[in-house]
């Protein structure tokens, strides 16, 4: 962390609290002007124009200097754009010191990057090694001649849309923060450098928050020319709807093909990528089956958004994000919306507790009088399960898929033999459409606190309404019903940890227990496809490692009663003494799912 790059401006009259802004350090570039003017780069002088030069530095623009040879005197250079933006959005997105680091406010400064190494880092680096520890955007100066130059505003002013936006900033600048420290221990071991275009994902980075900053900036100035509804500074007092426990003993959940596209994208995606790409500017993942094509597709949460570079790589940085945990909140939003109770809009609630306890995530206890109780889930948990529902709402899905055609027609004669009796089906719409969002700062209301004295760190979503996408609809019904009934261990296990056992334990789900079967089948698989279908890695220094950890999750799910019994079918042929992963990966097994008992899987007591 770095303390010499904040400047305090004063102190905000209503919290007493002083309010400091950011500073860069003044290091000459290596460009000259001709150059920078060639490239759309204007003079600013910082004395003379001291509004907004600040308003620049507020809005995290970047800055470059120039030295004149003459006189030594260095010359400040920002981009055009940005000047124009910051001469009609007179706004500085400005912070409180956290109480942890008020006792740094008067020492000196820690040495920066430059001064260790004589080399000034990037400005990504630079943004998330000073800013990564404050809650930048939590109030900002707004250029008001009345108030003897600015005025100070806080980010509860602005509403849900303000937090939002905000969310977003904190999650780019804490990636270059983790950016930040990669690239002082390269140098501290003099580790080869970055790729170019890992540098270049970095520059897209910060050119999202440049982004994110101007959007907050231009809410606050706004809501200062009184543009945007201003809410209430008394919170208004929610509590969370009724959300019952429906995991447990088993429950109903859809097991189309598109479920396990997605599925299928997020393990993908976990595993590196690599079956994803660039299709029609969004990222995609292909799902193809004999029956038909699933196309997964990461778009920009408002449909209106520009698919500019920086949004384009803002959504490939979601995609690296997804895992199996984004899979365990979609399966278990699935299974709550098949089997609680909806609302007369068809809407249906879960909750960040709810979820983490399918998943079998162990809430804190806290010990009191002798006695344990439960304290609630670790804020890390419910904030990893809010950043997954909201990578799913930007989640889209394609379906193109032959089904039966049990569609009814008003005087429609009886069918004949010659005509067909499947048809294609095609949709296009979000995976789940999130209506209504609770945050945690709302349930506050009765502490007596206003709006404007809640901390923006206790704004995680824990509660969302939501509705299934339109592409279920004909998987849920009649003749293409298509329900997988699913074992509360299945989400329980770790998706870092027992990535195989919670990969194949989902599949079998999947093909084993469909519809009002619960099991009592048997198939048969060959090893090489369900390890290429599931994305799991293969050992070819160390093939006998592989062969041992996918028996090994086998036996697991043996001894779990996800499945009954497994085993190789006899007449595979004898594995080589060497070279024999080839023929190993041919090799048919054959499983077996007896029916799901009904005191199985019973929920643990709160």
């Amino acid at each position: 962390m770095i303390t010499g790059m904040w400047t305090i401006w004063g102190t905000d009259p209503d919290t007493n609290q002083k309010i400091w802004y950011w500073h860069p350090p003044i290091v000459p570039t290596q460009e000259d002007a001709e150059q920078l003017e060639a490239e759309k780069w204007i003079s600013i002088d910082p004395e003379q124009q001291h509004t907004l030069f600040l308003t620049l530095l507020g809005q995290l623009a970047e800055i470059k200097y120039v030295q004149n040879d003459s006189d030594d005197s260095v010359e400040a250079w920002v981009q055009q754009e940005d000047l124009a933006y910051a001469s009609s959005t007179p706004v500085v997105l400005a912070f409180y010191l956290p109480e942890h680091l008020q006792s740094m406010e008067t020492s000196s400064p820690i040495p920066t990057q430059q001064e260790e190494s004589g080399e000034l880092p990037s400005m990504p680096l630079l943004v998330g090694d000073t800013l990564a520890s404050v809650q930048f955007g939590e109030v900002a100066l707004v250029a008001d001649s009345t108030a003897g130059g600015w005025r100070p505003y806080r980010l509860q002013q602005l509403g849900e849309e303000g937090l939002a936006i905000q969310q977003q900033m904190l999650r780019e600048i804490t990636q270059l923060e983790v950016d930040a420290r990669t690239s002082r221990s390269h140098k501290r071991f003099k580790k080869r450098l970055l790729k170019s275009y890992q540098l270049a994902v970095r520059q897209e980075r910060y050119l999202k928050l440049h982004q994110l900053t101007q959007k907050l900036a231009e809410l606050y100035w706004k809501s200062y020319q009184g543009l945007a509804p201003r809410p209430s500074t008394a919170l208004p007092i929610r509590t969370l709807p009724e959300t019952p426990y429906v995991v447990g003993k088993g429950t109903i959940i859809p097991a189309p093909q598109p479920v396990q596209a997605v599925l299928a994208a997020y393990s993908n995606a976990q595993a590196g990528a690599e079956g994803w790409n660039t299709v029609k500017s969004v990222p995609t993942f292909v799902y193809n089956k004999e029956n038909g094509t699933t196309h997964v597709e990461f778009r920009p949460s408002d449909p209106s958004t520009q698919l500019d570079n920086a949004t384009i790589q803002s959504l490939w940085s979601q995609v690296r994000q997804l895992s199996d945990i984004d899979g365990d909140v979609l399966i278990a939003m699935l299974a709550q919306a098949i089997a609680a109770p909806h609302d007369e809009k068809d809407g249906v609630w879960i909750t960040g507790k709810l979820i983490l306890d399918y998943r079998g995530i162990s809430p804190i206890m806290k010990r009191e009088e002798g006695k344990l109780r439960r304290a609630g889930h670790r804020q890390e948990d419910l904030a990893d399960v809010a950043s997954c529902v909201s990578r799913m709402s930007n989640t889209w899905i394609r379906v193109e898929q032959w089904i039966e055609d049990d569609r009814e027609r008003p005087g429609r004669r009886s069918r004949t033999k010659k005509e067909p009796k499947t048809y294609l089906y095609t949709r296009e719409s979000r995976l789940i459409n999130v209506t209504d969002i609770i945050r945690q700062h709302e349930l506050q209301a009765g502490s007596g606190k206003s709006i404007s004295e809640q901390s923006p760190q206790n704004s995680i979503a824990i509660a969302w309404r939501y509705q299934v996408g339109s592409w279920v609809e004909p998987f849920l019904q009649g003749a293409n019903r298509q329900v997988a009934w699913l074992l509360q261990q299945v989400l329980s296990y770790d998706p870092y940890h027992e990535t195989w056992e919670k990969r194949l334990a989902r599949y079998f789900t999947f093909h084993m227990r469909i519809n009002a079967a619960k099991g009592g089948v048997t198939i048969e698989r060959e090893v090489g496809k369900l390890i290429e279908e599931l994305t799991l890695p293969i050992n070819q220094r160390d093939p006998d490692r592989t062969r041992k950890r996918f028996e090994k999750a086998m036996d697991r799910l043996e001894a779990d009663l996800l499945v009954s019994q497994w085993g190789y079918v006899q007449d595979n042929p004898p594995l080589p003494k060497r070279k024999w992963l080839p023929t190993w990966l041919q090799y048919r097994l054959w499983i077996t799912a007896a029916p799901a008992l009904p005191n199985q899987y019973l929920p643990e007591a709160n």
